[in-house]
């Protein structure tokens, strides 16, 4: 059970470095702050890697006289 849990806490933890929600499980009150507070971190690590390919498509359309659009997905589970 411990090394369960452990599995799933870097399986979070690596997910949320990705800029993905990773918590779909129902909570008490106390830890509903830190469910929040993740996902917060969550939405500004994604926020950076989008900022970062829209500047990479930005200086490709540039360089290369392209028109590139880049087009956001959601994949909901």
């Amino acid at each position: 059970l411990d090394i369960y849990d452990l599995k799933n806490k870097y399986k979070n933890e690596c997910l949320a470095s990705l800029g993905i929600y990773s918590v779909e499980q129902k909570r008490e009150r106390i830890v509903t702050q830190e469910l929040v507070n993740q996902n917060d971190y969550v939405d500004f690590v994604y926020q950076g890697a989008k900022i970062e390919r829209q500047r990479f498509v930005d200086e490709l359309n540039k360089r290369a006289n392209l028109n590139v659009k880049l087009i956001e997905v959601y994949d909901i589970n």
